[in-house]
């Protein structure tokens, strides 16, 4: 990908008023991110559910890119992937989703898309029993080739990380903030 297009990207992200949702309607309006940034208020208040809020959101939001060039060294000097919703590595199944993020960082090397997954989310704080049933659940899963997914929480989240990691399975850890 161009890193033109991915500073445009980024740079969507970042823009005060444009959520996924927006963003989504722009890019199928506009055809990227790019050309997202290059319009003018006029074509902008075409494309459906853009109102005027948000085209001056747009247009005076261009000062975003120079963030999102820190953003772009960081991820580099991390050895962070950018994820865009069109990116063929992109979860699939979120696609689906309409308030799916445009764009995630992903940092590793488990396969976003295969074909089955497991989602292990609870407490932080939980009973002797809840933690022998994670563990349970998950060294049953050893060889089946499933992806362990959580949110990497205190309890029950890390606890499904380690025992996936001594089971041989692929794990992913999402959380909700930034970088």
């Amino acid at each position: 990908m161009p890193s033109d297009e991915l500073l445009y990207q980024i740079g969507l992200t970042l823009i005060n008023g444009i959520g996924d949702g927006h963003a989504k309607n722009l890019l199928a309006h506009c055809g990227s991110a790019g050309a997202v940034f290059e319009a003018n208020k006029t074509s902008l208040l075409k494309i459906p559910g853009i109102g005027e809020v948000a085209a001056n959101s747009l247009i005076n939001g261009k000062g975003v890119l120079h963030e999102a060039e820190q953003e772009i060294r960081f991820i580099e000097d991390n050895d962070i992937a950018p994820l865009f919703f069109t990116d063929s590595d992109y979860p699939q199944r979120l696609k689906f989703c309409h308030d799916s993020p445009i764009l995630l960082y992903y940092k590793g090397n488990a396969n976003l898309n295969t074909q089955k997954v497991v989602a292990v989310v609870g407490t932080r704080l939980p009973s002797d029993y809840g933690k022998e049933q994670t563990e349970k659940l998950i060294s049953e899963l050893k060889g089946s080739g499933i992806l362990v997914v959580s949110g990497l929480a205190y309890g029950i989240d890390i606890l499904a990380h380690k025992k996936a990691l001594e089971n041989d399975l692929d794990t992913v850890g999402v959380v909700a903030h930034g970088l």
